[in-house]
């Protein structure tokens, strides 16, 4: 695995700070309108949509057939 970038992984740590003080606070999420407008007015989700996509995934191998990012051996999904 290459190095992480410091600018990128300081982009992690805010999103990561972003989602978890979000759903720390219950009335948060009270409603489908307030999710949205934090997830699209915010740019949350195109922040996480960002990371997820180019930067993240480019870190593991892509199984060539189902084009699945593999785990590093040994691990597993711990959500799905």
């Amino acid at each position: 695995m290459k190095p992480i970038d410091e600018k990128d992984a300081w982009r992690i740590y805010e999103l990561l700070e972003e989602l978890h003080d979000f759903l720390h606070q219950p009335e948060n999420f009270a409603s489908a309108e307030d999710v949205q407008r934090w997830l699209l007015d915010k740019g949350v989700y195109r922040e996480l949509h960002d990371v997820f996509y180019h930067l993240v995934a480019s870190w593991f191998p892509v199984d060539e057939q189902s084009g699945e990012v593999m785990p590093p051996p040994g691990a597993h999904r711990r959500f799905g």
